[in-house]
């Protein structure tokens, strides 16, 4: 299921995770992701359990005007990746994973939402806070399941949490490249 994960969040999560978290305007519970570099097993212990507890206070600071283009690049993120969102919840391996099975539906929810709207070029107020409530949804399970992905590699394949780390959505430092 693991190995699930690290596809997923390659395919999807980890453009899903950065386009949302440029926009939550209520970043308190984020700011110590960005030092996840230094965690220790206890820190990502800690951190699933607030995140369990608690979720996440997501709220999207985007203008009006420029919510169109914002809810049109996470559909056209979420219809590319559809077919594979399907198969991935039809695995029996993920009956192991409730969190993971959960954070699925809610994508595959987010995008039926999206979907059947068609058009985002004017969305009222009422529309996009009942978006803001299934991209919370999202965006708290997301962030939880990838705290676990890399608690898990960094246990067992410290080697791929470099580029983990390299990329991560809510360090706005974060460079691809290796400097050091």
């Amino acid at each position: 299921i693991d190995m699930l994960m690290g596809t997923f969040f390659s395919e999807i999560g980890n453009d899903l995770l950065a386009e949302l978290s440029k926009v939550n305007k209520n970043k308190i519970n984020t700011e110590n992701l960005k030092d996840i570099r230094n965690w220790e097993e206890k820190d990502f212990d800690n951190k699933m359990k607030e995140l369990k507890e608690n979720g996440l206070d997501f709220k999207a600071d985007i203008p009006p005007e420029e919510r169109e283009e914002f809810l049109t690049n996470i559909h056209s993120i979420l219809l590319e990746k559809r077919e594979f969102l399907v198969n991935l919840i039809n695995n029996p391996n993920l009956l192991e994973k409730d969190e993971f099975s959960s954070l699925l539906l809610a994508l595959l929810h987010l995008d039926e939402e999206l979907s059947r709207r068609g058009e985002f070029s004017d969305i009222k107020d009422a529309d996009f806070n009942h978006l803001n409530g299934d991209m919370k949804r999202v965006y708290s399970k997301l962030v939880y399941e990838w705290v676990y992905y890399l608690k898990y590699l960094k246990k067992y394949y410290p080697y791929m949490i470099s580029l983990a780390i390299r990329t991560n959505p809510f360090d706005s430092e974060a460079d691809v490249h290796v400097n050091e």
